[in-house]
C-alpha cells in the first residue's frame, strides 16, 4: 500500500487507538467511582475527589444504584448511548 490508502489507513489507526485510549480513560473513571460509591463517599466529594464533574458523577451513581449488575463497560456503554 502506498500513497493516498497508506495515508487513509494511517490515520483510521491513529484514529482507533485515540479512541480506544478514550474509552480506557472513561471506564477507569467508571471504576474509580464504583469503588468511591461502594464506600458511600458523597457525590459532591467524589467528583472532587477524581476532580470529575459532580453531575456525571450523580449521574453514574444513579446507574450504580439501578443496575448494580452492570459491569464498568456496561455502565460506560449506558452513558455513551
Amino acid at each position: 500500500m502506498s500513497g493516498l490508502g497508506q495515508s487513509i489507513y494511517e490515520e483510521g489507526i491513529e484514529e482507533g487507538i485515540e479512541k480506544g485510549i478514550g474509552k480506557g480513560t472513561e471506564i477507569h473513571l467508571i471504576h474509580l467511582t464504583r469503588k468511591k460509591a461502594e464506600k458511600r463517599i458523597p457525590v459532591e466529594q467524589c467528583a472532587e475527589m477524581l476532580e470529575s464533574n459532580p453531575a456525571l458523577i450523580a449521574r453514574l451513581y444513579e446507574i450504580f444504584r439501578c443496575h448494580p449488575e452492570w459491569d464498568d463497560a456496561a455502565v460506560y456503554e449506558a452513558m455513551t448511548e
